[in-house]
Parts: structure tokens; sequence; C-alpha cells
């Protein structure tokens, strides 16, 4: 028992059970976004993506790192030929630049429309104009990220926490 305790008390837990190390980049997606107005959606997709970077290997064979993003298209969004798939996974800062210049991309190219946004950078562009526009914000995606934003409401983002 006396063991049990111990264990507890050793496991860096806060917010909703995350690490402190999770915490840190659930708040370094939230502070890089804010000056965009995309504080709670990026970080909301991180937090489905990777539930802030608990896992870097999702369920998607292509998707890197705390963001999930894909090897072309973060070439695409840096200009970066043959950018390295280990620089992806292993530095989570770079990955989290590159996957919000990405989520600007995919605001801008929708006109800033939230949906369309949140859709664009779960499924491309093309993906997007696929679905019929009555049917965006039923799909899985939206609702697990609006979900996620509703929880970090809740959640007082400090810049001190960083």
């Amino acid at each position: 028992m006396k063991y049990v305790i111990l264990i507890l008390l050793l496991i860096p837990i806060t917010g909703f059970g995350l690490t402190s190390y999770q915490i840190k980049v659930r708040n370094w997606a939230y502070f890089m976004a804010t000056p965009y107005n995309l504080g709670y959606t990026f970080t909301s997709i991180i937090g489905v993506e990777s539930n802030f970077c608990k896992t870097k290997h999702g369920i998607d064979p292509l998707g890197n790192g705390c963001s999930q993003i894909h090897q072309r298209t973060a070439e695409i969004i840096t200009g970066i030929p043959f950018i390295s798939r280990k620089i992806l996974i292993t530095n989570d800062r770079v990955n989290l630049d590159i996957a919000l210049e990405y989520l600007r991309f995919c605001f801008f190219t929708f006109h800033n429309n939230w949906v369309d946004g949140v859709l664009c950078y779960n499924k491309g562009p093309t993906g997007v104009q696929n679905i019929p526009p009555w049917e965006r914000s039923k799909e899985d995606y939206v609702k697990k990220v609006r979900t996620e934003m509703l929880r970090l409401f809740k959640t007082k983002l400090e810049p001190n926490e960083i």
C-alpha cells in the first residue's frame, strides 16, 4: 500500500489528467495561435490529434508528431522539399509551428469559416469540397474538436504556465 501511494505521488498529473509535458504542449499551442485568433481552435485540434503529445504516432500512419501533420503537407507549407520525418516527430515546437501555418492556410482558403477550416486541417482542402456544406458540421472530427474546445473553455490557460 505504501508503494502505491508513493508511485501516485510521483506521477505529475494536473488539468484533466495531463502530465506536466502535456500541459506545456497545450500551452505552447494556445499561446502560439492566440495572435491569429485561433488559440482555442488550434489547441483543441492538438488535443484531438495526439492528446497534447501523449501519442506521437496516431491512427493515421502518415501523421507525424503532436499535430499528426503529413510529411507532404509539411513540405508544401514550409517550402522545404524532403523535410525529415524525424524532425516532425521529435521536435514538437517545429511540428506545432508547421501545423499552425497549415491551419492558418485552411482558414484563409475557406474565408475564416470555422467548420470548413477545421475540416480542411483534417481532410485537406479538396476533402472539404467533396462534402456537401449542410453535412460538414455533422462530421465526427468537427464534433470532437468542439467537445475539446468546451473542455478547454473550462480550463483557464495562463501565460505563466508556459
